[in-house]
């Protein structure tokens, strides 16, 4: 049976959203106890590993989260999220980790596993967009196989109300993608996604 263990939003850093970022690295250590004793396949990080303050402080705590992860003993698949690109970009992200942060996916277990890298560049005056190219890149991934497949990502790709949200019930437009029809069109006609996992809301 395919184990998952996922984690999202550790907002390490000075400037956390959740005003806790110095208690991301011991968090982080907890995690790591748990994946030792669930031993999961893959440990999929959804996103917003640090929290944005500027190019030297986010890259050492993006670092410090770097580390953390490389001491876990389970292979993980990271993702891009909205505050690890704001003063840094895709390929710092990409050395820290030592990881490809484009999209991809494997198969284990029987499941096809979607890691999609959709644009995840927010600024207020704008409201996200997925991109063709990103849109066909999915397309094709999911015609390539008969696999039930999961997609994760970073943010949601349901739409769902933000009623409620403390971070985005102000700012509905920027917890998902304003062209979201587009995904779930080709989502819907692959027949084959069991589930979409995302981070970013802060649903609890």
């Amino acid at each position: 049976m395919l184990k998952i263990a996922l984690v999202t939003d550790i907002h390490s850093g000075r400037n956390s959203l959740t005003k806790k970022g110095g208690a991301a690295l011991a968090l982080l250590s907890d995690f790591t106890q748990f994946v030792s004793a669930e031993e999961p396949d893959l440990i999929v990080e959804l996103g917003d590993r640090i929290s944005d303050s500027d190019f030297a402080t986010d890259l050492e705590a993006l670092q410090g989260v770097a580390n953390a992860f490389n001491a876990m003993p389970a292979p993980a698949m990271h993702l891009l999220g909205n505050h690890d690109v704001v003063h840094l970009s895709r390929e710092d992200n990409e050395r820290a980790l030592s990881v490809d942060l484009r999209s991809s996916s494997r198969d284990i277990d029987g499941w096809h596993l979607v890691f999609w890298q959709t644009n995840v560049d927010i600024s207020l005056h704008d409201d996200l967009l997925i991109g063709e190219q990103d849109l066909a890149w999915l397309k094709a991934d999911l015609e390539s196989t008969s696999l039930p497949s999961i997609i994760f990502t970073h943010v949601p790709l349901d739409g769902a109300s933000m009623t409620g949200n403390f971070y985005f019930e102000a700012s509905p437009e920027v917890a998902t993608y304003r062209n979201i029809a587009a995904a779930q069109t080709i989502i819907s006609s692959a027949g084959n996604v069991a589930a979409c996992i995302a981070g970013h809301v802060h649903w609890n």
